[in-house]
């Protein structure tokens, strides 16, 4: 919680007058409403998508070998530590999602997305010889081949 509350007051989300009140001093500003019904049901109805155009081809196709970056860099990141440098296959191509790296810094930017699936006890040497798998969404500038 520190950690990502130190990310928020460095990025201007919060203040730390904020958190010693335990309360925000943002105010929302209204937004118009639907003017119709019709547009009130279309704008619930309408889920947050996530998927935007890349302008570049994949690396990568379902079946490729890929290793994970061992290195990472500072700030926002959602490669987690336990498939760093390790290596899995690809299971899925999701077509092109925003970078949640980049949106934390205010970047709207696109990368294509993978799930890669991992085998448990190349991740954990507590589960050797298990036909466990683990799924991970990654996107790729978290991958390299193999």
């Amino acid at each position: 919680m520190t950690t990502l509350a130190a990310q928020m007051v460095d990025t201007g989300y919060l203040t730390l007058d904020e958190i010693k009140a335990g309360a925000s001093a943002f105010t929302p500003q209204p937004r118009d409403p639907p003017a119709t019904a019709e547009a009130s049901r279309a704008f619930v109805a309408d889920p947050k998508s996530y998927a935007l155009e890349v302008g570049a081809s994949p690396r990568f196709a379902p079946g490729d070998v890929v290793r994970c970056r061992l290195a990472g860099h500072s700030g926002h990141t959602r490669m987690p530590g336990y498939v760093r440098g390790r290596g899995g296959v690809i299971h899925a191509h999701h077509c092109g999602h925003i970078l949640p790296d980049a949106s934390a810094r205010g970047e709207k930017r696109a990368e294509h997305l993978y799930t890669v699936r991992f085998a448990a006890s190349d991740l954990w040497p507590e589960a050797p010889g298990g036909r466990d798998c683990v799924l991970v969404d990654l996107w790729e500038s978290y991958l390299e081949p193999a």
